[in-house]
């Protein structure tokens, strides 16, 4: 099967940011499920977090009120496909 490239058009994102990349929480584990690896260099791009990676995140009592509240509002962005993908810029 041929996988083929396609020139992105249009690329949409909601009025408010999810997370921020600011947020070391957040960052050590993206970091950690590896979603940053499409960023480039400048740390900008599509970040794809599956869906069973943010359950499995919130089983651990570890997370802060604002993390915990980033992964349940990533959790409720996923609806009902397995992942959510967010444009950093």
């Amino acid at each position: 099967m041929s996988v083929r490239a396609y020139k992105l058009v249009e690329v949409r994102h909601n009025d408010e940011p999810t997370f921020s990349l600011s947020n070391e929480e957040m960052v050590e584990w993206l970091s950690n499920i590896m979603a940053f690896e499409s960023l480039n260099m400048n740390g900008t791009g599509f970040i794809e977090v599956p869906k069973v990676c943010i359950e499995h995140a919130l089983e651990q009592d570890s997370w802060t009120d604002e993390g915990r509240a980033i992964l349940l509002r990533m959790l409720k962005e996923c609806g009902d496909d397995d992942y959510a993908v967010y444009y950093a810029f």
